[in-house]
């Protein structure tokens, strides 16, 4: 009930077992909170975790699960990640004093989730803090505070984070590729990438693995050497969708049309189903080269064919085909028949082919 979001649900189950003597540990309380933040109920799950901490709460629910529950590192890590979500600070502050109190810090979980809070909410000091003090620092740990930094616009500190690591003896796990793969891309790092995916292959990791070659396609193709990402792509010897989406992208950002929409239909030919992805890659394919029948027919064969319903963002990639033939009325009509609300994506699509045009 609690995953599903049912948080009434959940809590009445909890007080019937009471009601009936049933005895409650700590594991029902983990998968209360667990699952009200996993669920989006973050607002909930902080506020289940702080009645039951609280020795000024004299609710029914609270004065039993607080004889019952030692200080719990699961429950400290969903309430870490629930101030996370919202971007609670002070909470999150509020949260690491408890951890202090109840000798906590050791949990290398805890502090990961402590460092993933901190970095969410912007403070990287205390979430920098938080690892240089921990003894038993893992690659845990280096990965939250790498993806902090990555997400903080920071690539150079994770990357050098990962060369501490690598100095230490520590092992990368294929999270660490994952999360400093895309920073590569990012900033056009050629030379970090494929020092990266050397490290990736001396550490025996299967680069066949598809989250890992998907990664390794989108970081080569956004430096520059898409044909680097497509002998990455043809290594692989099972092709996921997600695979086939990361090269039919890679060919349509780098204004390879032809040969995005050849790929798709080897991934036809070969059982491959798209998904929604798949045609948002392939629409902009041909809005760049203003390949109006062909955009219809992949708009068409996405809904009648494959049952995809299409989204703001499909449409959006339909008024740039339209856009850039120079079709600006259909592209208007188009925009007045779509059942969604024009935001500001589609207009400013449409406003760029009417400069293109000269209208």
């Amino acid at each position: 009930y609690a995953r599903d979001g049912k948080k009434n649900e959940a809590y009445e189950l909890l007080i019937e077992m009471f009601e009936v003597g049933l005895r409650a540990n700590v594991v029902t309380f983990n998968i209360l909170i667990s699952g009200y933040q996993q669920s989006g109920l973050s607002h909930e799950a902080l506020k289940l975790f702080h009645t039951v901490q609280s020795p000024c709460s004299d609710s029914f629910v609270s004065q039993l699960m607080r004889k019952l529950l030692p200080p719990d590192p699961v429950a400290v890590n969903s309430a870490l990640a629930a101030c996370a979500d919202l971007g609670l600070s002070r909470q999150g502050k509020e949260l690491h004093g408890h951890v202090v109190r109840n000798n906590l810090e050791s949990n290398v979980y805890v502090s990961s989730a402590l460092i993933d809070m901190y970095s969410k909410c912007g403070d990287m000091d205390s979430a920098a803090e938080v690892f240089w003090r921990t003894e038993n620092g893992n690659t845990v740990m280096l990965n939250a505070l790498m993806a902090g930094y990555i997400n903080k616009r920071k690539p150079y500190e994770a990357f050098d984070l990962f060369n501490m690591l690598l100095n230490e003896g520590l092992k990368p796990s294929p999270v660490t590729f994952m999360i400093l793969m895309p920073a590569c891309g990012e900033i056009r790092a050629l030379a970090l990438g494929r020092e990266l995916h050397g490290c990736l292959l001396k550490c025996q990791f299967d680069e066949s693995s598809i989250h890992l070659g998907s990664g390794l396609i989108d970081m080569y193709a956004k430096c520059g050497c898409i044909w680097e990402a497509k002998q990455v792509f043809d290594s692989q010897s099972v092709k996921d969708v997600a695979l086939w989406n990361s090269m039919i992208s890679s060919f349509s950002s780098h204004g390879m049309t032809e040969n995005a929409l050849d790929l798709f239909a080897q991934m036809q030919m070969s059982g491959g189903v798209p998904d929604g992805k798949t045609f948002i890659a392939l629409l902009s394919a041909c809005a760049q080269s203003g390949l109006v029948d062909k955009g219809w027919n992949y708009f068409t064969l996405m809904e009648h064919t494959y049952g995809i319903a299409p989204t703001l963002e499909h449409y959006t990639c339909m008024v740039g085909i339209l856009g850039s033939a120079g079709l600006l009325d259909e592209a208007v009509e188009f925009i007045k028949k779509m059942p969604f609300t024009p935001d500001a994506c589609i207009w400013a699509t449409l406003l760029r082919s009417c400069r293109s045009h000269s209208n």
